[in-house]
């Protein structure tokens, strides 16, 4: 069910080399075959192929590079990003830490001077906490 021709031309496709043409082929295929070979032997074909292969090499260099350098850039971002965030949390314990320990401060020297009511007060009451805090300088 299959041509001739066909055969001819997969078994040329599959087995051939320089040489091997089959014997009894069609014309189709022995011009194919010259073509090829006048090809294979052009040097301007040759030339043409190195500088095809030589600009496909350069396109995949540059985007490469370009790859990289995106991605050193994206990962500075994300460094930063993560870097304030840090920062940010480092800084809230520290301010939380700043104002329990100034808290206890007012509170231990509202009790050296009984001062049991304003020490009640002052955890209530944010401004008289801060009057306080002015009173003792702390």
């Amino acid at each position: 069910e299959v041509s001739k021709e066909l055969v001819d031309f997969l078994h040329y496709i599959t087995e051939s080399n320089e040489h091997g043409l089959p014997e009894e082929c069609d014309e189709r295929l022995r011009r194919l075959h010259e073509s090829i070979q006048e090809i294979k032997t052009s040097t301007s074909v040759e030339v043409e192929y190195m500088k095809m292969e030589e600009r496909e090499r350069l396109v995949k260099e540059e985007a490469i590079e370009r790859g990289l350098r995106e991605g050193r850039i994206r990962g500075r971002e994300e460094g930063r990003i993560e870097g304030r965030e840090e920062g940010r949390i480092e800084g809230r314990k520290e301010g939380e830490r700043i104002g329990e320990e100034r808290l206890a401060n007012l509170l231990m020297k509202l009790s050296k001077q009984n001062r049991q009511e304003d020490s009640i007060k002052a955890l209530e009451d944010l401004e008289y906490r801060k009057k306080l805090y002015e009173e003792f300088g702390v």
